[in-house]
């Protein structure tokens, strides 16, 4: 390989490329405060967080019963803990776990919910409501289901309270049953209505309303498709759109661009074992959710002490100005981190590119036009030795990108910065034993 400059390059093999689509922001690693464990040796008790604007303020909210029970406040943008530092739980009791997840409505009303073990009479599903941080509890809801089930593991708060569109989704851990719980006119018991799956989703399950439906997800399973009308799946997502795994749980889809993506925290190995990795995976979901890819995982730092006994974590997303997003993630025993996509979504491929070609493939580069970086990906069918080049106009070579041997359907993916290149038209050429293909490209300044 020769890297020239004003080029930098970095060459990912693999799935491995997809670490580039992602930039960190800020960590909060497991110990590092006293909501995250700091001088204990307690593990499991923390899992869920949520994104929100509450009073005109971003916030970050997560919940952890270190030391009782709390939900922390923190700046979205650093990390760093919010004034005030937690919400008032005066008054919050009830249930397995008396609070587990928490979520903001569209106008800033913050739920949180506990976990109840059978979500009957006797232990009802409960969350609780503030109207602001300054605000002890404004009131909280219960829901009774008409068997014992499990709820309470994952929230999912769509709509807005003023708009009399708020809706609280919970999804069973213990049998196949998803509720859409709306509020009350009046009193505190919440309206519920139950759809099925035609599975159990399983531990850590969780719900997100989307198309017609909603798609659940459980801990050994892929994400799934449900239409409302229908207890049969009608979509499941391919599990290499999420790093070919089916340990995942916990999701949130959203939209920019014009595009639509799935994101889910997702680990690898055994539960429970210091030597699982745990990571936020993103699916494109932009064509059809039974044809979704992926557009890139991250790592989170998985400290040698610190299992996930329950394989827990959670997601949350904010759509930035410029078109990227920031993914927001916990996984229990390891941490908070927040991370950026590289690109604006909407120059994400709406499918993934066949790594198998005919005979060769070099991808179409992006973000296009650029400044100051895009990517290229290119593959074989046969292995062989390639150059990939970077001429201008006139045909003239003005950089040699890669040149070397590459085995044979192993896609790989350059990443260019343009440096003190001058704006205008260039193209990329892949040239290989038996053949030359190019792409063109746009550098704006």
């Amino acid at each position: 390989m020769k890297i020239l400059a004003p080029f930098i390059l970095m060459l990912c093999l693999g799935a491995s490329s997809l670490y580039a689509q992602f930039t960190t922001n800020w960590s909060l690693a497991h110990g590092s405060t006293a909501g995250l464990g700091q001088g204990s040796s307690s593990l499991d008790l923390y899992r869920g967080l949520g994104y929100g604007v509450v009073g005109g303020n971003e916030r970050l909210y997560y919940v952890s019963r270190y030391s009782g029970n709390h939900i922390y406040i923190l700046n979205p943008n650093t990390g760093a803990a919010a004034s005030p530092a937690e919400l008032s739980l005066t008054g919050v009791a009830g249930g397995a776990l008396v609070l587990n997840d928490v979520g903001v409505s569209e106008d800033g009303v913050i739920f949180a919910c506990n976990v109840s073990a059978n979500s009957d009479a006797t232990s009802p599903f409960r969350c609780h409501r503030w109207d602001s941080e300054s605000q002890l509890e404004a009131t909280h809801y219960t829901f009774q289901t008409p068997s014992a089930t499990r709820l309470g593991d994952k929230i999912t708060v769509t709509g807005s309270v003023s708009g009399g569109n708020l809706a609280i989704w919970v999804a069973s851990g213990t049998n196949n049953k998803v509720y859409k719980l709306t509020l009350p006119a009046s009193g505190t018991a919440l309206s519920g209505t139950e759809y099925s799956t035609d599975t159990i989703i399983g531990n850590q399950a969780s719900v997100f309303p989307y198309g017609a439906g909603f798609v659940v997800n459980g801990n050994s399973t892929l994400p799934k498709y449900y239409e409302t009308t229908s207890s049969t799946v009608a979509a499941t997502l391919p599990s290499a759109s999420i790093g070919g795994t089916v340990n995942n749980n916990a999701l949130r889809i959203f939209s920019s661009g014009g595009k639509t993506f799935l994101a889910t925290f997702a680990y690898s190995g055994t539960i429970g074992s210091a030597g699982a990795q745990y990571s936020i995976r993103v699916a494109n979901i932009s064509n059809t959710f039974a044809t979704g890819w992926s557009y890139g995982f991250f790592d989170i730092a998985n400290p040698a002490s610190s299992a996930n006994g329950n394989g827990a974590g959670d997601v949350d997303v904010r759509i930035n100005g410029d078109g990227t997003a920031t993914v927001f993630a916990m996984a229990t025993n390891n941490g908070i981190v927040s991370v950026n996509t590289t690109n604006s979504l909407a120059t994400s491929s709406d499918r993934e590119e066949s790594p198998h070609p005919a005979a060769f493939y070099l991808s179409a580069p992006y973000p296009n036009p650029f400044n100051p970086s895009a990517n290229v990906s290119f593959s074989v069918k046969q292995s062989q030795t390639v150059t990939l080049t970077l001429v201008n106009l006139l045909g003239q070579s003005v950089q040699t990108l890669f040149s070397g041997a590459v085995s044979a359907n192993a896609r790989q993916t350059v990443r260019i910065d343009a440096g003190n290149l001058p704006a205008g038209t260039y193209f990329v050429r892949l040239s290989g034993e038996a053949f030359h293909t190019t792409q063109p490209l746009t550098l704006i300044k």
